[in-house]
């Protein structure tokens, strides 16, 4: 449906997991393909994207954590190419570099006749800095707690929705001609 499990009331975690490399560093994931989504315009962030007159859009794309013992910890994501929105992301998220072409037939698959995508992440070495800062290295548990939901609400309807259900506001000539 386009929005992340935390914006859902669903108690469980959707779409996640935690994945290992084989001892070359490797990986293989099957997903979903994602979609774009609205990022929630309930609060004040929201208000900032309407005032500019922004359409709250973000491209598709899918979340990594990525830890190994010895690295810094990346946190990012993948972009899907060809998504309407990795031009005018309105979190300006989406980064050249991070654009992964999704192919139908790749004779390079490991799972032949799939779509996949094939990207390669690189880590940086942990330095006394990352140690004495307490980051989270090699345990992406210590991110997540519980079931990983939030506990507040989260998710709004599209600028759309939200736009027609706002009351207008009159402003000066507005007023003079109320029905």
């Amino acid at each position: 449906d386009g929005r992340y499990d935390i914006q859902n009331s669903i108690e469980e975690m959707d779409c996640r997991g935690i994945f290992r490399t084989d001892a070359d560093g490797k990986y293989l994931i099957r997903t979903v393909r994602p979609l774009g989504y609205y990022i929630p315009l309930d609060g004040p962030v929201g208000q900032m994207v309407m005032a500019q007159k922004r359409h709250g859009m973000r491209p598709a794309h899918i979340h990594f954590l990525i830890s190994a013992p010895g690295y810094r910890e990346l946190v990012t994501a993948l972009y899907v190419a060809g998504d309407p929105h990795l031009e005018d992301d309105v979190v300006f998220g989406a980064s050249g570099d991070l654009v992964a072409e999704i192919k139908d037939a790749d004779p390079a698959s490991p799972v032949p006749g799939v779509p996949s995508v094939h990207f390669e992440f690189k880590l940086s070495r942990e330095t006394e800095a990352d140690r004495r800062a307490g980051r989270v290295g090699a345990d992406p548990g210590q991110v997540v707690e519980g079931n990983g939901k939030a506990t507040g609400s989260y998710g709004a309807p599209p600028p759309e929705v939200v736009a027609a259900e706002q009351q207008k506001k009159p402003g000066f000539l507005g007023g003079l001609f109320r029905k």
